[in-house]
């Protein structure tokens, strides 16, 4: 897995600071995600606006209107994306195993 393009300040920001680990994980892994041939290759699928200044915005679009967010798989996350306006239910959620700490800091090291 290639690391997402974060400034050198940023890495020793992480470094620093463990939930920020995982917040730059998250970031790769949606892009990785939307990447995705299958994804990019699906004309059903659209990339939505998602980012620090689009936290209530979905992930990707299907069809143009349904929103779809991929999250880390727990219940606080799944909790908050329920939340959102544009997720109607669990269904418009793409999952993945939450990365262990041990993962993060060797990513990071």
């Amino acid at each position: 897995m290639e690391l997402p393009v974060i400034t050198p300040r940023q890495f020793e920001a992480a470094r620093a600071t463990p939930w920020l680990r995982a917040a730059f994980h998250q970031k790769d892994t949606v892009e990785e995600t939307l990447a995705d041939p299958e994804v990019v290759g699906d004309p059903n699928t659209t990339a939505g606006k998602s980012g620090a200044a689009n936290l209530d915005a979905p992930d990707m679009l299907l069809g143009g209107r349904t929103g779809v967010d991929v999250i880390p798989d727990t219940p606080a996350s799944r909790a908050a994306h329920l939340d959102r306006g544009y997720i109607e239910g669990p269904d418009q959620l793409v999952t993945y195993p939450v990365p262990t700490a041990q993962f993060l800091a060797e990513i990071f090291a």
